[in-house]
């Protein structure tokens, strides 16, 4: 074998090696996104994140998605710790519970998904049978009252109206848990005496016919941010620019679903994800009767504070973080920033 030809194999496999190497390193610099959610769409994107891709201009080259559903709000928590998911969508409860309880300090809120009783739209509401005589907050004394769980928004905002007209849990009420697609059956078979209607539930004509609304998050507590998104600030720090990428992609998805002109092929979609029919839907979807969510994704971090502070008021908790403190908005904002050029 001639010199010249040597040579020539060795450049190509030094060439070869180095695109090798190169591909290695870039698949590791690619995360995957692991997202853990709760509720369906269109209270949290993540299930429906990635059914339309042409939305999607970074995914899949800086950085992949994976959608996880979890049961149950503390399980999400538990994700986190364990190291199986990276971002979620938590609510005040829940972050408070991962920072304090689980020792995740370096959490950190980085935007909106909804928000409760915000705007001037959808309160979520507690409701009574028609037929049950129930139709003040004092009649709820000695009654049984359905609840997703001990901590959550549902709770605090039971418990602080309750308290506010005298009475307390355990002492003048029980709770029952049970999780949010339960609570109809729950009340309408006389399980519970009242339950907590969040939406799509709360537009089901079955408990609109048959119940009445004995008072909402607006009437009482004020605005509760339902769910935002929250991530490990070690997996920031090590995959900033694939965030900035994937709030870009999480933009440009929200901001489609709630363009009118894409409202009939939105509720399908929604429709086929969460099995909620259509015509459910159309009743509040996209309108004054649904949930706020900030199609900037940003977050209110005055809200959550207020939230933060009512919890430890109720003995939920026995300290008040400082929102300012555990918030990194930079990352939608400089996502948001990017759509505007």
């Amino acid at each position: 074998m001639g010199t010249t030809r040597r040579r020539l194999l060795r450049s190509t496999a030094a060439l070869a090696s180095i695109a090798a190497t190169t591909t290695s390193a870039l698949a590791q610099e690619k995360p995957v996104i692991r997202f853990g959610y709760l509720l369906p769409p269109i209270s949290e994107m993540a299930g429906i994140f990635t059914v339309k891709p042409e939305l999607l201009k970074h995914y899949g080259k800086t950085y992949d998605f994976e959608a996880k559903y979890v049961r149950a709000s503390p399980l999400l928590v538990t994700a986190l710790a364990a190291g199986e998911i990276d971002v979620a969508n938590l609510g005040v409860s829940t972050f408070y519970q991962a920072v304090v309880n689980a020792g995740l300090s370096d959490m950190k809120i980085i935007g909106d998904e909804a928000e409760d009783g915000f705007n001037g739209m959808f309160s979520s509401q507690v409701r009574a049978r028609k037929d049950s005589g129930i139709t003040k907050i004092s009649d709820l004394k000695g009654k049984v009252i359905a609840t997703i769980a001990l901590g959550s928004g549902a709770d605090m905002l039971t418990r602080y109206t309750l308290r506010k007209h005298g009475l307390e849990l355990n002492r003048d009420y029980t709770y029952l848990e049970t999780p949010f697609p339960t609570m109809k059956a729950m009340l309408l078979e006389k399980k519970v005496d009242a339950a907590y209607f969040s939406q799509p539930f709360a537009s089901d004509p079955d408990v609109a016919a048959q119940t009445n609304v004995l008072f909402t998050t607006d009437d009482s507590l004020g605005p509760i941010m339902l769910n935002f998104l929250a991530a490990r600030g070690t997996f920031i720090a090590k995959h900033r620019p694939a965030m900035v990428d994937f709030m870009e992609d999480f933009l440009r998805v929200v901001r489609w679903y709630y363009d009118p002109a894409n409202r009939d092929e939105s509720i399908r979609i929604v429709s086929e994800a969460s099995k909620v029919p259509e015509a459910v839907l159309r009743r509040y979807i996209f309108t004054k009767s649904d949930n706020y969510r900030s199609l900037d994704a940003l977050p209110d971090l005055t809200v959550i504070q207020n939230n933060w502070t009512a919890m430890k008021e109720l003995g939920l908790t026995r300290q008040v973080l400082k929102a300012n403190e555990y918030a990194d908005l930079s990352i939608v904002k400089e996502a948001a920033t990017r759509l505007k050029q």
